[in-house]
């Protein structure tokens, strides 16, 4: 087709394919010229002129016909430019209805399927080529499948030819539906569309039954909840959590799948319904048994029982994995292939799906077909006025539920010339209203092109002089300086690039009387161990029991610019922060620890799984009971997935919440910790040695620690899934093991400091190098390509990321990492979709570039620490002044709107955050952010369902209002002395 020539579909003049049309008004369409083929079937059957997107550049995808139309968009054919080889199925979405409302659920369900589909690669799956936005219209395209057909073209083919499916042939569609489902669901996704017309079949060597599935446009991953009042289905397929917004999983897919394979062998529907709604109705009234549909066919009991089973309304009564439906689906299947005749063929009086004399005519057929064709909304249970009996909590999910681990998995390398690509055009400006209520079903939102902001009025402060570049001595200091820094800053911290030698043996020899256990000055043992670093040459107890009173100051005059001698800080009365996704987490001055939110899996440490935080304030919650001193904190969390760690005074580890992949690391498999006890009540972790640092992430039903040990061992366990753990393999680790009993992370090199995003984990090495390994699908390992590390090889055998400078601090984000340098300087690479690496665009970074290539962030000034959220980004800048860019569905980043920042402009055309005050710490979530003020004042904005803001309300705060009009938290008293035993 390339070179040819052809026609243009607006004019029908001549030029050569894919180039543009000349002519005045088509140029103004932006049509190109098509192959005189597809001109010719874009104009059968149209009096005037075809569908006005033939011949338009998708992209770089060349529309040249249609496919079809249903749900709420058009399917068209088009080819990959430039060479015009590769077949497409471009999908596009009209999102203007007359509810605007219901428009921003269309968008996100279309953006759903090009994210759930960008997860997945199986041979039962259709896979996705691209996705943008073109004309303010998203699209994604899928690969195109020649000679295929749906299922329900297969079912009306056979009706009209008399002919039935036989007993192996369900058994062949179905089974590999489960194959393509299990995929799936290993990834915690639920198709929740699972229809006749949502399986493709096509004719290949070998199978002439060979099935596809596509639309996960109603996809999700199994972490969120519903979140709207919108819903999009099929009536006939849909099970009744759907229709009561409770507990979807699996079994939801399973569900409709069930209905299906009633359908196949009784040709009845199992909720008949002259209505949608009388449909509805019946799959959430207990006394309507849709068995009863089918009471005169005689159906074997093993048929009758695996039909109940999947058809059940409780979900924790169906299936809950495809290998159990799998296995009772064969006998179930072949106890009725005796009433079918050869190659399917019915016989005269029996039965078999939808050809079956229950159904008196094909034009019944195909109009209940054809009412399932398009999904669509449709009634809530609210909306039906029924109150469902018996309504399934979220809390009571199947506790057979699918773990991944349980199903083996299958990578399908993508073809070399296929890409997937994300790309957003800039006149896209879709700004969808968000319910504040609300956590996003899907988290691939539009770009918002941000309005023009006022530059800060605050100039950037001159770099000091006194901030020469030293990499820190050995990981002894790092490790001495992270304790102190944790005391003033939080974990993680690291301040400007200083002297840390220089700083720490002036204020030693000027204000210190500390020893090490030797009774040498510190200074001259720091002074010795850079000369000849040895980790055994220094006794670190000492210096951690004393470091609050030797080098505090030295090293908030560092930070600060300032002489050593210029600063005498006291302790700081919060110590540090840690956030998970759905709740938060303080560690005081004396080693108290609180936490408030969202209480899933009993992450509170409080011995209950009450949220706290929604209608109190989070100082009612109380302190976590452990047992002595906590020195540092880390959470994680999301739905089951949610959990807390305390690194304590003794060096022991104690964790608490969910153990879903066992990342409790107490080699026993128990679902959560700490519903019925308190954390002092549960066993340290066997870690095999003293912990000097420690590191949490977590996804749904994708969890892991790691934790530095004195001796520089890195120990990491948890899920697997994509090597994160960085052992050579993909084994989930925890549950039958403790860290002690596993191998330590084989990095090449002596680490510093770690830091595990959701799929992945970095370290931070001697010398300033950097490495990170796990999932690498948006390049957030910076390796400049996509390949996952870790998998099936040791951290130790990449290569160092090429920064571009020395790494002074590390922080990996939900598929984003970003690096503190030198001079005040950050960087950032992975996914960039919604400006979080800070660039001023939305291309990912690391997938065929170096970090290094990127550049530095342009923040407004220099950059103190920066931590990596899920979507978002936030930088403690010189001054006390925090800036945020990325997503800001939920005003995570506290501007006072919901747009979008650094997609189109760097961060330093935003205004500063207002929080009433100079910050010293900053703490950045998946959606919601707190910042630490110099007042031992405590500010948190962002997304607040679960009362994680911990200011007694579930409001969110930084959408309409700057995080300072919120006043500080109030999780605590600044003047009343702690009196409550740890």
């Amino acid at each position: 087709m390339r070179g040819t020539t052809g026609t243009c579909p607006g004019c029908d003049g001549t030029g050569v394919v894919a180039a543009p049309c000349e002519e005045r008004g088509c140029a103004k369409r932006g049509l190109h010229y098509i192959s005189n083929t597809d001109w010719e079937r874009a104009h059968r059957g149209a009096a005037e002129q075809p569908d006005p997107v033939i011949g338009q550049m998708v992209g770089d995808f060349l529309v040249v016909g249609t496919l079809g139309s249903g749900g709420f968009g058009r399917v068209y054919l088009a080819y990959q430019s430039p060479l015009l080889r590769l077949k497409g199925a471009l999908k596009l979405i009209n999102v203007d209805t007359d509810e605007p409302e219901f428009s921003r659920v269309l968008l996100q369900k279309f953006q759903s399927e090009a994210e759930v589909l960008a997860h997945l690669s199986h041979p039962n799956i259709v896979r996705l080529l691209k996705y943008g936005i073109h004309a303010g219209r998203p699209y994604l395209v899928m690969e195109f499948i020649d000679g295929s057909r749906t299922l329900r073209d297969e079912i009306h083919a056979r009706t009209e030819d008399g002919r039935g499916f036989s007993a192996e042939e369900i058994l062949t569609i179905t089974n590999q539906l489960l194959n393509g489902l299990g995929a799936a669901h290993q990834d915690s996704i639920v198709h929740r569309d699972i229809k006749p017309e949502n399986i493709m079949i096509q004719a290949v060597v070998g199978n002439p039954l060979y099935v596809r599935l596509l639309d996960f446009g109603l996809a999700k991953f199994v972490e969120h909840k519903s979140d709207t009042r919108w819903h999009l289905g099929s009536p006939n397929y849909m099970a009744p959590e759907q229709i009561s917004r409770k507990n979807l999983g699996p079994w939801t897919d399973l569900y409709a799948v069930s209905v299906m394979l009633f359908e196949f062998l009784s040709g009845r529907r199992p909720f008949p319904g002259a209505s949608e709604q009388e449909v509805l109705i019946k799959k959430i009234k207990e006394e309507f048994d849709p068995l009863d549909e089918i009471a005169d066919l005689n159906f074997p009991e093993v048929t009758r029982d695996f039909l109940a089973r999947g058809l059940a309304r409780d979900p924790k009564t169906r299936f809950q994995d495809v290998e159990a439906l799998r296995r009772a689906m064969r006998p179930a299947v072949e106890a009725l292939s005796g009433q079918l005749g050869p190659r399917g063929t019915l016989l005269p009086g029996q039965t078999a799906h939808l050809a079956s004399r229950d159904l008196l005519a094909l034009k019944t057929v195909r109009a209940e077909a054809a009412d399932d064709l398009a999904t669509r909304r449709v009634p809530t249970s609210e909306e039906l006025a029924i109150a469902p009996e018996n309504e399934i909590e979220p809390e009571s999910e199947p506790e057979n539920e699918i773990e991944p681990e349980s199903e083996p998995e299958i990578e399908i390398e993508p073809e070399p010339e296929i890409e997937i690509e994300i790309e957003i055009e800039p006149e896209s400006e879709i700004e969808p209203e968000i319910e504040p209520e609300s956590e996003p079903e899907s988290e691939i939102e539009p770009e918002i092109e941000p309005e023009s902001e006022p530059e800060s009025e605050i100039e950037p402060a001159p770099k000091p002089s006194q901030k020469p570049t030293a990499l820190l001595v050995s990981a002894l200091l790092l490790t001495l300086a992270g304790i102190v820094l944790a005391d003033i800053y939080g974990p993680g911290f690291l301040p400007p690039p200083f002297s840390l030698k220089a700083a720490l043996a002036k204020n030693s020899q000027e204000n210190a009387p500390a020893t090490s256990s030797s009774d040498e000055p510190i200074a001259a043992e720091i002074q010795d161990l850079s000369a000849d670093p040895d980790p055994d040459a220094l006794s670190i107890a000492p210096l951690i029991e004393n470091a609050s009173h030797t080098v505090r100051g030295a090293l908030i005059a560092a930070a600060e610019g300032l002489p050593s001698d210029a600063v005498a800080a006291p302790p700081r009365f919060v110590q540090q922060m840690a956030l998970g996704k759905f709740h938060s987490c303080i560690l005081l001055r004396e080693g108290q620890v609180r936490c408030w939110g969202a209480n899933f899996d009993a992450e509170l440490g409080l011995g209950h799984r009450e949220r706290m935080g929604d209608d109190e304030p989070a100082s009612e919650a109380g302190f976590v009971a452990l047992g002595e001193p906590a020195i540092a904190i880390a959470a994680a969390g999301d739905y089951n997935a949610s959990f807390t760690c305390a690194l304590l005074e003794s060096r022991a580890l104690r964790c608490w919440g969910s153990n879903h992949f066992g990342q409790l690391g107490l080699g026993r498999d128990v679902r959560r910790v700490g519903e019925d006890e308190l954390p002092a009540d549960i066993e340290p972790i066997t870690m095999g040695g003293p912990v000097k640092t420690l590191t949490v992430g977590a996804m749904q039903y994708a969890t892991h620690a790691c934790a530095l040990l004195d001796d520089g061992d890195l120990k990491c366990w948890g899920n697997n899934r994509y090597g994160q753990l960085g052992l050579g393999h993909t084994h989930h680790l925890g549950k039958a093991e403790v860290p002690a009993n596993i191998n330590p992370v084989n990095v090449g090199a002596d680490v510093l400091e770690i830091s595990a995003g959701k799929f992945h984990t970095c370290a931070l090495l001697e010398g300033g190098e950097l490495k990170c390994w796990g999932r690498n699908q948006a390049g957030q390992l910076g390796q400049e390509h996509t390949d996952n590390i870790g998998d099936n090889e040791h951290p130790a055998a990449v290569d160092f990321i090429d920064v571009g400078d020395e790494v002074l601090a590390v922080s990996a984000g939900r598929s984003h990492t970003c690096a503190l340098l030198p001079e005040g300087r950050a960087r950032c690479w992975g996914w960039n979709e919604h400006g979080q690496l800070g660039l001023g665009h939305t291309n990912n970074i690391g997938d065929d570039e170096s970090p290094a290539e990127a550049g530095d962030i342009d923040a407004g000034g220099p950059i103190l620490q920066i931590d990596a959220g899920g979507l978002h980004t936030c930088a403690l800048l010189e001054g006390g002044r925090v800036r945020c860019w990325g997503d800001n569905r939920f005003g995570q980043l506290g501007y006072g709107h919901r747009r979008s920042v650094g997609t189109d402009a760097p961060p330093s055309q935003a205004t500063d955050v207002y929080l009433g005050g100079k910050a010293v710490a900053i703490e950045a979530s998946n959606y919601h952010t707190c910042a630490l003020l110099e007042d031992d004042t405590m500010r948190c904005w962002g997304f607040n369902d679960f009362g994680q803001l911990g200011y007694g309300h579930t409001d969110l705060i930084g959408d309409d209002e700057a995080p300072a009009i919120a006043g500080a938290v109030p999780a605590y008293e600044l003047d009343t002395p702690d009196a409550e035993p740890l």
